[in-house]
Parts: C-alpha cells; structure tokens; sequence
C-alpha cells in the first residue's frame, strides 16, 4: 500500500502513473525529482545513542524523564562542597547523582570551581584581581585530599557516579591563572582520581579538559593531553565544547545585564555556520590528541560534552524548526566523524525562560523541536547502514536497521538559503512497500505532530515505495523520520 501524508507535510509522492496492461508491470506511484540516495544492507557499525546525552545545571531534571538520556553531565562545584576549610558537604551533589541514575543516565562529574578559601593566597600572591575560584590553590595537599574525598564518596555510593572531568572550559573566562598553572592542576587531578581508583579497586575513569575551542584551534587539548602523558597518569577521555555559530556570541538576547557589553561586541549570525564544522572539528582534534600520545599508549575517548548552535547569548532559532533540523544533521555528522559520547547543552530551560534559552525542556515541562530530535535519536537502537549516492547539498542522512524495520533521519538545514529539496531514497526492492513518514517543520513543531500509516491510494494494487523507491519534498530547514519495513538480512 502506498503511504500517504498529510498535505501539510507535503512529503511523499503518492499520485499514482497510467495503469499498466501487463499484471507482471503493476502502475508505481511517481516518484520525486531530485537526487537519490540508496540505503543498503551494508552494516557500518552500532547506532551511536550516547551522542543524546545532556547537560544539567538547573531546573528539575524530572523535566526530561521521558527521553532517558543516556548521559547527564554536571558540575562538582568544590565551593559549595566545601564552603570553609574542614566542610566536606557532599550530600547535595550524591543527590543530583542520584537522581540522573533514577533517569537513566550515567553521571558525567566535573571537578571545578575551587572553594574561595583554598584560591584566596593564590590571588593574593601571584594572581591579583583573580577570582579566587578560578586559580590554582597554594596549598595542594589541602586541594588533593578535598578531590581524593568527593571522588571516593561519589564512587562508593549506592548511586555511584564513576566518571570524572577536570574542569570547564578553561582556554576561556572559568580560569583566570596561567596556563602552566591549570596543567598542574590538571595533573593533580588526575592523579587524585588514579588514588582513588587503587584504593576502592573501581573502574573510574577521568579526562578533560572541556575546552571551549572557541577558535576552533586545538593547540590547548594537545598540550594538556601532552602533559598529562608525560606525568605518565591515566587519561580516558579528552573533552571539548563547540557551538556552531562561534565566533559570533547567540544573536538575540546576553544571558546577564553584566555580560552585554562583550555579547554587544561579538553577537551574530555567523553566515557560515553549518552542521560540517562538527565533522571537521572532531577530525582535528582527533589529530592533535594522536599527536601528543606517545607510542604504544591507548588513544584516549573523545568526547563532545557541550554543544548547541550558539553560545554565549540567547539564539531563538535553537526554539524553532531550524534549531530541530540543526540538531539532527550535527548527531549525524558526529556519529559519521566516529564520535561516541556527546552532551547536548542543556536539558532544562532557567527561570524566568528567555526565547533561545538552550533548554530542550521547559520547567513545566514544555517541549521544543529539539527535544523530538534527541528522543527519537536515543530511542533508535539498531545497525547503522551504509548510504550510496551522493547526498545534496544541507541534506543529511542517517539510516537504523533494527530487526526487520529500517528507519531513516533526514535534515534538510541551511541558515542562508534554505529552501525545499526534493529527495529520493532508494530501498532493497524486497521491502515491503509500506512506509510511515514523520517531519518537523515550519509547522510541525515534533514528530508527533505528524505520522500517517499507509493506508493506500487511488489504487489498491500500487505499492510504495515502487521497486523500493520513496519520493519526498524536504520543507526548508526540516527533519523527516521514515520508518519502512524490510526482510531481515539472511
């Protein structure tokens, strides 16, 4: 039978062509102008569901309970752990490591933020104006032994978080000494983490250093991965940050009064921004970490543990459609660039919300576009299939075989010239023919808007796709999810 849609979708091709006089020749429906693209039987690996992590900072992370990301990322914040010297309050952070476990997710700790008393000699001697919860302590004994507790209770915990970062963002404002200085601190770090590990006989695992890579240059992730190497420590995983409108700050709104001067400076619309640069981000980093592992040392995990369109300031399209299909085609270009682990910047929008705010969910526990992508993004679990054709320009494709059903993502994203794009996909003939096709759009703010079981058309006996075939019109900046059912490969 052949799958209808919904005008609004304006998506499948359905009319059908001239009876045919021969009943080996049934009439096939017409298919799309446009490119095509074959899904093969070809498996390419495991669907990748760990790039659907999040970042948590505020809000109630009950907000996202449907979606059960696999990785919640948050901060360790060594400050309010530890206001004074001799208070060690870990209650409140057990209880967020807790509560991601209860989603579904395992927790992604970052080390940061040093309590004010512990950085205060710091400012006072070498770094003056500093703030004294972004420097190097003076006294690293006090700092390895407050790491070495928090590590120790987070690991041993009837809800263990076992996954440790050194800091955030450091190449930028969250660190206010020297470079050498936060290496140093790095290796601590490190070091503190391996500590525990001998001790509880648990497998911990620790990286970093969540670069912003604001310049997209990834000198700064060499050097560390370099002098953590060099110390002869462990090192998991290397983390880094990438917004895909960097260098402009989000256009529309600063996050705070106090930061409006610098976002006045910086904000805009990146002419150039595209879902690529994610692919070619994780390629140079890649390198850069290769060469600074020595040989015969494993090549440590990388991880993208915050991304989104803009940073720095509100971006509305991040609310919208476009934010949607911007989304799909960045997961598709990491899974393709061998990405195994991402964390999408944030899971839950602050009070009181702003348009652009990153959030994927509001604290009442609205929706936006983006929220349907990483759902079904995460949900889809299955075998990766290879594509042949060539893919047209802003389109990207990503196929799932799991058991005899093979789903395909489409996004259709340009943020200058973003039009309608007709499409064709190219299935195994011995599919069988039904097909059920779902899109974000300008008008379709989830793929639960839309959704048409195949019920037929003007002729019972036609079947779609035709010869495997599916023809579709892509809505600007639009993402499409086509389900299709096809014979288990023998």
């Amino acid at each position: 039978m052949v799958a209808t849609c919904s005008i609004a979708m304006a998506a499948c091709s359905n009319s059908a062509a001239p009876s045919s006089t021969t009943a080996a020749s049934p009439p096939v429906p017409n298919v799309l102008a446009g490119p095509t693209v074959g899904v093969t039987n070809q498996v390419l690996g495991a669907a990748e569901s760990n790039l659907a992590g999040l970042d948590w900072n505020t809000g109630n992370l009950s907000a996202v309970a449907p979606l059960r990301p696999p990785l919640v990322r948050i901060d360790a914040e060594l400050g309010a752990i530890s206001p004074r010297p001799g208070v060690i309050d870990t209650g409140p952070l057990l209880r967020k490591v807790a509560t991601i476990r209860a989603n579904g997710g395992e927790p992604l700790v970052i080390i940061d933020y040093l309590p004010a008393w512990l950085g205060q000699s710091t400012v006072a001697a070498s770094c003056p104006g500093c703030d004294p919860t972004l420097v190097a302590p003076q006294d690293w004994a006090a700092y390895d032994s407050l790491v070495r507790t928090v590590v120790q209770r987070l690991a041993t915990a009837p809800q263990p978080a076992r996954v440790f970062e050194v800091w955030n963002e450091p190449d930028l404002t969250f660190w206010n000494d020297t470079k050498a200085r936060f290496l140093e601190l790095a290796a601590h770090t490190h070091r503190d983490v391996a500590i525990v590990t001998s001790e509880t006989h648990l497998a911990l695992h620790v990286g970093g250093p969540a670069a912003a890579m604001f310049t997209a240059d990834p000198t700064f992730i060499r050097n560390y991965v370099a002098a953590i190497e060099q110390a002869d420590l462990p090192i998991d995983f290397v983390s880094f940050h990438w917004y895909a409108n960097y260098p402009c700050l989000g256009p529309d709104h600063p996050e705070s009064a106090g930061e409006r001067s610098l976002w006045e400076k910086l904000k805009c619309s990146n002419p150039n921004l595209t879902p690529a640069s994610y692919g070619t981000l994780i390629a140079k980093v890649r390198a850069a970490v290769q060469s600074a592992v020595p040989p015969g040392r494993p090549m440590p995990e990388l991880v993208l543990d915050e991304w989104n369109m803009s940073a720095g300031g509100y971006d509305v399209r991040q609310d919208t459609n476009v934010g949607a299909s911007f989304t799909l085609a960045s997961l598709i270009e990491m899974e393709d660039a061998g990405l195994a682990r991402a964390y999408y910047y944030r899971a839950v929008k602050g009070l009181p919300t702003t348009p652009g705010d990153w959030g994927i969910a509001t604290q009442t526990g609205g929706h936006i576009p983006a929220w349907s992508i990483l759902y079904t993004w995460e949900h889809l679990h299955g075998e990766r299939l290879g594509l042949v054709g060539s893919q047209p320009a802003g389109v990207w494709i990503r196929a799932v075989r799991s058991g005899s059903s093979i789903s395909v993502l489409v996004a259709n994203f340009s943020v200058q010239s973003a039009a309608t794009q007709p499409l064709t996909l190219q299935f195994d003939p011995a599919c069988t023919h039904d097909a059920t096709v779902r899109t974000i759009d300008a008008i379709h703010a989830s793929f639960d808007d839309t959704g048409i079981s195949p019920e037929g058309t003007t002729d019972d006996h036609v079947e779609a796709p035709s010869q495997g075939r599916l023809g579709f019109s892509l809505p600007p900046n639009s993402a499409m999810w086509v389900t299709t059912s096809c014979p288990p490969i023998q």
